[in-house]
């Protein structure tokens, strides 16, 4: 059941930032920036916690970073390295975002948002 949950969360942020994102340039709207931001920062957040539902699920090595999470999860061969690449460059990203190393800038949420079809293949994967 909470599988299930986390992926729908995953889904709503994910395609909000997408359809936000479309709604303007995030390069001139702060408002819009920090919208998309938000909502990818959050589908990030549940990817991550949906990860480690699976990595506790299939008992797979403890990871030390939320990166690591998408690491085991591809070493047990459940997502392809396409995917993981994409996830833990999410998990990078979100890290920005939230402690803020240096400055979050447009281009790190437009990559994020690029990446958010990841996101939601992880979801859809991982729903029950």
């Amino acid at each position: 059941m909470r599988k299930i949950q986390l992926a729908d969360r995953i889904m709503k942020h994910a395609v909000r930032a997408e359809k936000t994102a479309e709604k303007g340039d995030i390069n001139k709207d702060e408002i819009l920036f920090n919208s998309v931001a938000m909502d990818c920062f959050q589908a990030v957040n549940y990817c991550i916690e949906l990860g480690e539902l699976v990595v506790e699920e299939k008992k797979l090595e403890s990871p030390y970073s939320y990166r690591e999470i998408f690491d085991a999860i591809f070493s047990a061969g459940l997502i392809s390295i396409g995917m993981r690449n994409a996830l833990t460059k999410l998990a990078y990203l979100r890290n920005i975002i939230a402690h803020q190393y240096g400055s979050v800038e447009p281009r790190h949420i437009k990559e994020m948002v690029h990446l958010m079809k990841y996101a939601k293949q992880f979801a859809n994967k991982f729903r029950k």
